[in-house]
């Protein structure tokens, strides 16, 4: 079995999906793999995804006419949004069905320093997408405030997660980056645990977080560790 295969699936069952669906069958990388595969568009998405923040944040505050603290409630809420979506995305997308998405991710688990990412203007498109939907329900300048919020929330993630993977010496003089740089590292060691990049709480609440000292914590990413526990429960353990 190839590399790819084998970092991204830990699990027996998985290895044999593996063998099924992806090893075996010819592979040939379509145009948009070929840009997320690309050192180019790389960059240009960390860049551009950047400028389509800013873009909602003028449009909504030349829109919006309510009260400044509507605005950063907006602004919050989208961005606290985004650390579900992420979670979700990550979990169930890259680590879920046969997918060009989840291919990707299995290269990004073999090599982690590959720079490998999201297509140049999906994620914008996919901006756009959301605020036309949110558009219907609220005032332009609001729907521009909470994408914003969404929007910056991914950035944040991006650049993190790059930072994670490219500059590890620079974060860790930084404690709580320190901390999730260290729950990533794990992540990529067990596969099935710690899927928040930007944060724990999704983890916590859902029953996949993995500590750095679990005493039960190896190398090896065929066994999971994380015992699933009701959403309450998860509630009363989380702490900052």
């Amino acid at each position: 079995m190839d590399n790819v295969a084998e970092a991204y699936f830990p699990h027996e069952e998985g290895i044999k999906m593996a063998r099924e669906r992806e090893v075996g069958r010819p592979f040939v990388l379509t145009v948009t793999e070929r840009m997320a595969h690309s050192v180019v568009n790389y960059w240009l998405v960390l860049v551009l995804d950047v400028i389509g923040a800013a873009v909602f944040l003028i449009i909504g505050i030349r829109r919006f006419s309510g009260s400044i603290l509507l605005a950063g409630a907006s602004i919050g809420v989208g961005f606290f949004a985004w650390g579900l979506l992420e979670y979700v995305l990550h979990r169930f997308v890259m680590h879920g069905r046969p997918s060009m998405a989840r291919r990707g991710h299995a290269r990004h688990h073999a090599d982690g320093t590959a720079f490998i990412s999201t297509p140049l203007f999906v994620v914008m498109a996919g901006a756009w997408i959301i605020y036309a939907m949110l558009s219907l329900v609220f005032p332009v300048g609001v729907a521009c405030l909470l994408v914003f919020g969404l929007y910056a929330g991914y950035n944040y993630y991006a650049l993190l997660h790059h930072a994670q993977h490219h500059r590890g010496g620079a974060i860790a003089r930084v404690a709580w980056l320190a901390r999730l740089e260290r729950a990533h590292r794990i992540h990529h060691r067990r596969h099935l645990v710690n899927y928040g990049v930007s944060t724990t709480i999704w983890d916590r609440l859902f029953g996949t977080f993995e500590p750095e000292n679990d005493p039960g914590n190896d190398h090896s990413p065929r066994r999971r560790l994380v015992r699933p526990r009701s959403i309450l429960a998860n509630l009363r353990r989380l702490h900052p």
